[in-house]
């Protein structure tokens, strides 16, 4: 039987980890299994989310991967400074 473990749970699953609780009390106190609470942490230390690299629904993204890296390498300061300029500010 398999059942669908919300995104809240996962996220309440990897704070629990974080704070130093064993995989049998994160599963007790969430009212899960304990093979849940493994499957939650892999997904995490693999790819960085609870969602474990699932495609979220809705719109495809117009940024390809260099485009999304180029993006990100940006601070946000470097950003508004680059806006300022644009548009006369000093």
């Amino acid at each position: 039987m398999s059942v669908t473990v919300n995104r809240e749970t996962k996220l309440r699953i990897t704070v629990l980890n974080a704070q130093g609780k064993q995989e049998e009390q994160i599963a007790q106190e969430l009212g899960v299994s304990v093979r849940t609470v493994q499957r939650v942490k892999h997904r995490f230390k693999k790819h960085g989310d609870v969602e474990g690299g699932r495609r979220k629904p809705g719109r495809k993204s117009i940024m390809d991967s260099g485009m999304e890296n180029v993006y990100l390498s940006f601070s946000i300061t470097d950003l508004l400074v680059f806006n300022s300029n644009d548009y006369g500010s000093s």
